[in-house]
């Protein structure tokens, strides 16, 4: 309530990873379990995503992870910050594999089932991808008709293109499919 909007209702557009924050608040407040738990128990879990986790601690301990790095000094160099539990929530703060992303996008290909289970509803996924809220092209999001629930809304070759992106300093992501 303290944030002033960029603009007034309708009348034009501003990112924020506000929302993300918030799903997570309100995630701890209908189930009574923090948003990562919930997340692992409910979807990464049954989805198979093993190495999906929004603990750091847990994240940075395995032998085969990714740490943070920079360019710096004519190199490659740690990051000079890293994400702790403390700093990693629900807007930026998932670490997985390759493995279990290619595991996120068979739950979104296949109408939200994975294996014979499906974790989310078609009817959810559908409201996801609709269009929410109208955009324009930018230079921070590239070419894009808008944003959905979780996912920016463009086209390639006339058919829908969704996509989403973040980082930190010395990580960053980007998934785009064509549903």
């Amino acid at each position: 309530r303290y944030i002033e909007p960029e603009f007034a209702l309708r009348d034009g557009f501003g990112y924020s990873n506000l929302h993300f924050t918030l799903a997570g608040r309100v995630i701890e407040a209908v189930t009574g379990k923090s948003w990562r738990d919930y997340l692992a128990e409910e979807l990464f879990a049954p989805a198979g995503m093993k190495r999906s986790s929004g603990y750091a601690s847990w994240m940075y301990a395995q032998e085969d992870v990714a740490h943070p790095t920079v360019f710096a000094g004519g190199g490659i160099r740690a990051a000079p910050v890293r994400k702790s539990d403390r700093t990693m929530h629900a807007a930026g703060g998932l670490g997985t594999s390759i493995h279990d992303l290619a595991q996120w996008l068979r739950l979104q290909l296949n109408q939200g089932v994975v294996g014979e289970t499906r974790l989310v509803s078609a009817a959810s996924l559908a409201e996801m991808y609709r269009l929410q809220s109208k955009g324009s092209d930018s230079d921070e999001f590239g070419p894009m008709e808008g944003f959905g629930l979780g996912w920016q809304r463009g086209s390639y070759r006339g058919h829908l293109e969704l996509r989403h992106g973040g980082g930190y300093v010395g990580a960053a992501s980007y998934v785009c499919f064509l549903p």
